[in-house]
């Protein structure tokens, strides 16, 4: 169990930093037996100082390093890096602090402070996997009773441990029994059945009185070849892999953001760490509407003169986002740097279509096709001169419906003719090859038919298609997923919308008041339905 972080001490001294024999400002020392052969004396962290003895609160910063005559003990070792790429480029991960040597390490050391002398033992080369419950699994059969304290510092940024641990014990004599068991020899729950994982987890069913509250953390243990028909298992098949994963995250709407500015600063704070923050959801993605959507107070596009087929008038501005959405999203952004942003347009401008209407559906007229594809680049440029990178847009949200705000019919032939001939050169052409570009955008009842069409062997567009984005509106559908999934596997299938509205009241709701002061639990695990049912049938993430 990782759990959270203790209590920050001003310092904790570490196997590698050694300073001289010398107390330094009246701190107790620590002699220390390292790999080196030689004995070396640390200042020791306010947990292995004695009660009052000779450790002053307002000590925040280690002394100067000690200068090895020989060279110093070998350092952990470093995890590899973790990481990959896409179509476009790639990804990394951060290396973690431990190892993964199963060989054990002891070294012995004894705390001093004036009279008082207290054995403890440096246990080094602990393998990074290890929890601090699995530190304990490990010492505490044969010598639970002897050892009082015990000290595993924990990287929480990588999530584990930093290879090495303090053991006292309550008498001196044990730690002989404890070395000679222990040194040189391997572990023994790092390749055995004794492995444990732990598991953090949270109530939530309905209910209960500690609905979402944390509870014990689950431990996980390697199942014998055997194991009893009542047993509960978890099979893990490490030959085979499946799709990796794009992200989780939400739409950055008008409506949203409308509300954002209305908050105290304070407000605004908490928000974005609870939705971006390290502590909070962690959303990864982000859906941004290409000027307004259903989802906006006002209709506005930022190319408003009819014939600028050049674009000539374009606001490059983006001037009515400037005040409402690019707040909300440049703090989104604060927190979340590599936040992956795409955008989608719910209909062109007005004079675009043959409707001559933003709303009601209506189709775009093929004589500014180019147009609507360079509006597109125009977009992207201008809110990356904002500071916002755009990852992905959707050619068309909800291309199959004509509905009553602002719309746009697609057909699916349309759409690979337009992304293959239009919109796909247009982004080459504006040095944006590396955004990626997905079709559909609707609901999961089609999602195989369109499929078909733009990733076919025989479609233009397949190699300009990077994905398919699909919504939620037609029901599960999973098995659609599924079909497009085994036969597209080498691109990304996105969840890009799901949304319960406030009309669409079930049972449990009571009233409207009391949906909008305590949620539904039944749209709760309605989400968590579609999000495992996607994933399983081959989704890269899904959308809010």
């Amino acid at each position: 169990m990782w759990g959270a972080p203790p209590p920050r001490y001003p310092y904790a001294p570490q196997p590698s930093q050694l300073y001289p024999a010398q107390p330094q400002n009246n701190q107790p020392t620590q002699l220390v037996l390292m790999n080196d052969g030689r004995y070396h004396q640390v200042v020791v962290a306010p947990e292995f100082a004695p009660p009052g003895q000779g450790y002053q609160q307002g000590y925040h910063q280690p002394p100067p390093p000690y200068q090895y005559s020989q060279p110093p003990p070998p350092q952990q070792q470093a995890r590899g890096e973790a990481g990959g790429g896409g179509r476009n480029g790639g990804g990394g991960g951060g290396k973690k602090a431990g190892t993964d040597d199963p060989s054990l390490t002891l070294s012995i050391s004894a705390v001093k402070s004036g009279a008082d002398t207290r054995t403890s033992l440096m246990v080094r080369n602990i393998p990074n996997k290890y929890s601090q419950q699995m530190f304990l699994d490990e010492i505490r059969a044969d010598h639970g009773s002897k050892i009082d304290f015990f000290y595993l510092p924990i990287d929480f940024k990588n999530r584990c441990n930093r290879g090495y641990a303090f053991l006292n014990f309550v008498d001196s004599a044990d730690i002989v029994a404890f070395y000679n068991q222990y040194a040189g020899k391997q572990w023994k729950n790092f390749n055995s059945d004794k492995v444990t994982t732990a598991v953090d987890w949270f109530q939530t069913a309905q209910d209960l009185p500690d609905r979402l509250q944390a509870k014990p953390p689950l431990s996980f243990t390697p199942s014998p070849s055997t194991s009893s028909d009542d047993s509960i298992g978890i099979k893990i098949d490490l030959s085979s892999s499946y799709q990796s994963m794009v992200g989780f995250g939400g739409a950055l709407t008008q409506s949203s953001a409308t509300v954002y500015k209305q908050l105290s600063e304070e407000n605004k704070k908490e928000f974005i760490a609870a939705y971006y923050g390290e502590g909070g959801l962690g959303y990864s993605t982000g859906r941004m509407p290409i000027h307004s959507c259903d989802f906006s107070v006002d209709v506005y596009t930022f190319a408003d003169t009819p014939g600028d087929t050049s674009l000539d008038h374009f606001d490059d501005e983006v001037t009515y986002d400037q005040t409402l959405s690019l707040p909300l999203i440049k703090d989104a952004l604060a927190a979340t740097p590599d936040l992956k942003l795409f955008g989608s347009p719910w209909s062109p401008p007005a004079w675009m279509k043959d409707s001559n209407d933003m709303m009601g559906g209506g189709a775009l007229l093929p004589e500014y096709r180019d147009t609507w594809a360079n509006y597109f680049v125009r977009w992207i440029q201008a809110y990356q001169k904002q500071g916002v990178g755009v990852w992905g847009i959707t050619v068309q949200n909800e291309p199959e419906n004509a509905a009553s705000w602002e719309s746009c019919i697609f057909t699916a032939e349309e759409t690979r003719d337009f992304v293959s001939d239009h919109l796909a050169p247009a982004l080459d052409k504006g040095g944006l090859s590396d955004v990626k570009i997905f079709g559909f955008d609707h609901n999961k009842d089609h999602v195989s038919d369109w499929a078909d069409v733009l990733l076919g062997d025989d479609s233009k567009s397949k190699d300009d298609v990077d994905g398919i984005a699909f919504h939620w509106y037609s029901g599960s559908c999973f098995a659609n997923v599924q079909k497009v999934f085994d036969a597209h596997s080498d691109k990304t299938l996105l969840p890009s919308e799901a949304c319960y509205e406030l009309t669409v009241l079930q049972d449990d709701d009571q009233t409207e008041e009391g949906w909008l002061v305590n949620g539904t639990w039944a749209k709760g695990e309605g989400y968590g339905f579609d999000i495992m049912g996607d994933l399983n049938a081959g989704s890269a993430g899904w959308t809010d």
